[in-house]
């Protein structure tokens, strides 16, 4: 007996659309996060247009260098969904933080989101 997974028309597997626009969305809100985490941080902390800036490097560095070494330890350690759920939970806390409006809120949020994001 012949198993076959269902496909939808022309050979795109079930649930394809939905991590298509689940992955639009997230990249989006990260393209807002991260560029209005520079405005946020001049405009409304005071920070130095070259501060910010370094941050929002550092910031993109870790973000990706992070993903690496938290998807390797995750998915050795967690389940996926477990990863997920615990991933989403640190950067919603960590956008949470960094309402704060101070700089120490600033570098604790980042900090959660980077943890959650990795």
């Amino acid at each position: 007996m012949n198993h076959v997974t269902k496909a939808q028309p022309h050979g795109v597997p079930a649930g394809s659309g939905a991590l298509f626009f689940i992955q639009i969305f997230a990249t989006l809100g990260f393209a807002v996060l991260y560029s209005t985490l520079v405005l946020y941080a001049t405009k409304r902390l005071g920070f130095s247009d070259a501060q910010a800036n370094t941050m929002m490097g550092v910031f993109g560095a870790f973000n990706y260098g992070l993903h690496l070494f938290g998807g390797y330890l995750g998915g050795r350690f967690l389940s996926n969904r477990n990863l997920f759920v615990l991933g989403m939970v640190l950067q919603v806390a960590g956008c949470w933080v960094l309402s704060g409006q101070s700089a120490e809120g600033l570098y604790w949020g980042l900090a959660m989101f980077l943890t959650g994001s990795g």
